[in-house]
């Protein structure tokens, strides 16, 4: 049976053939030994409200409240408050002096 990964004793032979070395990483085969890691990527992706990021912002500096605006882009208001904590975005409302 012929297997497809390398057997863990070529993995140890080239570990051990010059320590001498700096790092295994100066070994032409390592990545043979060590392939890179699969799967999801670490860190947050880009968010559907992203596009809308200017509008959320006036809409908040109008007042309008976060309910309205998780509604009105169908997320939930937890989810709309964890992206306005994440983009650092104010949720004080201006308020105009009438003079």
């Amino acid at each position: 049976m012929a297997s497809t990964s390398m057997p863990s004793n070529v993995c140890m032979k080239l570990f051990f053939r010059d320590l001498n070395q700096t790092t295994i990483f100066d070994y032409p085969d390592f990545r043979i030994c060590n392939p890179p890691k699969l799967g999801r990527p670490k860190g947050s992706g880009s968010s559907k409200l992203d596009p809308f990021r200017e509008e959320i912002e006036a809409m908040l500096k109008c007042g309008v409240r976060q309910n309205y605006i998780a509604k009105k882009y169908d997320i939930t208001p937890a989810a709309l408050n964890q992206w306005i904590k994440k983009h650092g975005i104010s949720t004080k409302a201006e308020v105009t002096s009438a003079e």
